[in-house]
């Protein structure tokens, strides 16, 4: 269902700029930003999600160890985000396969790591990459400043829910 009411942003990126507001792990609070938001910002060049240390700490320690061989992938927790601030946040949640990069090395040979970063050099913005764009369509509206995302259709999961969020970027 569509979520028309958008929230206004005090700030303004080249990329698209979000407020994320909780962030969890399997339903459990990891981190909940101590204004009304974090800045967040999905990027279409960024291959993983990238995290300041006070949010990605937490969340790479609730996460655990993803073994090289990929034999623990489908025991690994789900992770959400709150996006829309606090008073109005929608919750995205990635399930292992999508946040856990898995290539393969030699036929029929695969190698898992995990597709989050942490460093206050590489941002100190959470940046939700191609990890997070595999399974939220996105549409970019900067005639009216907003981003909406919705669950993108894949040939493997027969979950089709429609869950979509639209938020004001503010304007120029």
């Amino acid at each position: 269902q569509a979520n028309n009411e958008y929230e206004k942003l005090e700030f303004d990126f080249g990329e698209t700029a979000l407020k994320t507001a909780i962030t969890f792990v399997n339903g459990k609070q990891v981190h909940k930003c101590l204004l009304d938001y974090c800045p967040t910002v999905i990027d279409t060049g960024t291959s993983i999600l990238a995290f300041p240390p006070y949010i990605g700490d937490p969340l790479l320690k609730a996460i655990g160890k993803v073994n090289q061989d990929c034999s623990n992938v489908a025991s690994l927790p789900n992770i959400s985000f709150s996006l829309g601030g606090l008073t109005g946040g929608q919750e995205f949640t990635l399930e292992p396969e999508f946040y856990v990069l898995r290539g393969e090395v030699a036929p029929g040979k695969f190698e898992c790591q995990l597709g989050i970063e942490v460093s206050l050099a590489l941002t100190p913005l959470t940046i939700l990459g191609d990890v997070f764009l595999r399974k939220f369509y996105s549409v970019y509206d900067r005639v009216n400043n907003r981003v909406g995302l919705a669950k993108a259709c894949l040939l493997y999961t027969s979950d089709a829910a429609d869950d979509r969020i639209s938020v004001d970027l503010g304007g120029r």
